[in-house]
């Protein structure tokens, strides 16, 4: 767990920190946010998907498993065509 880990997340607040503000807009208009909360549309499809691994996982072992999401996390894996890597 990370330094911000109990820190409160909002869709605003992790655009900016994630840097995807900034691949939106213009020099005149500057970064304004997406139109639409979309880190928390993203999160809310990746907890989907842990907890329906988690199902199968306990359906196959009948063990339990704990489903932590990040927001951050999610952010960084939207923008991952803007990374270095790539471009």
């Amino acid at each position: 767990m990370g330094g911000m880990s109990d820190a409160p997340a909002y869709d605003m607040n992790i655009q900016a920190i994630s840097g995807l503000i900034a691949l939106t807009g213009t020099e005149e208009t500057g970064s304004p946010r997406t139109g639409a909360p979309i880190i928390d549309y993203a999160t809310g499809m990746s907890a989907t998907m842990a907890v329906m691994a988690a199902l199968m996982q306990r359906e196959r072992t009948r063990v339990d498993a704990f489903v932590d999401v990040s927001m951050l996390e999610t952010a960084f894996s939207l923008m991952i065509l803007q990374s270095p890597i790539f471009c």
